[in-house]
C-alpha cells in the first residue's frame, strides 16, 4: 500500500519483443477484496450514519435535526468509554 492508501495489485510478468514489461493486471486476491470492502469511502468526514449517536450509552452526542450539520457533544455527559470512536466507520471521532 502506498502513502495515498492505494493498494498494490499483482502483475503477471511478460515479454514484448525481447523487452521485459510489467504484464497484465491480475486483480486483487481474495483477502485484498475483503479488505477493500471494509474501507470507508468518506475520506474522514462524518457521513451522518448516526452510529455514534445510537451507541453512546451516556447520551453525550447531540444529533442535529437536519442532515449536513455537525453532531454536537455534551462533554459533561461523556465518560470516555470510546464506543463512539470504535463504531465510527469513517474515523471522524478522535478521543483526547
Amino acid at each position: 500500500m502506498d502513502q495515498a492508501g492505494n493498494r498494490a495489485v499483482a502483475l503477471a510478468p511478460g515479454r514484448v519483443e525481447g523487452h521485459f514489461w510489467l504484464g497484465a493486471n491480475l486483480g486483487l486476491t481474495a483477502d485484498q477484496v475483503v479488505q477493500e470492502t471494509r474501507r470507508c469511502m468518506s475520506c474522514g468526514y462524518c457521513m451522518d450514519c448516526e452510529k455514534c449517536w445510537m451507541y453512546c450509552q451516556d447520551q453525550a452526542i447531540e444529533k442535529p435535526m437536519q442532515r449536513g450539520v455537525v453532531y454536537g457533544w455534551k462533554l459533561q455527559n461523556c465518560t470516555g468509554c470510546s464506543k463512539c470512536k470504535e463504531i465510527c466507520p469513517c474515523g471522524y471521532i478522535e478521543m483526547a
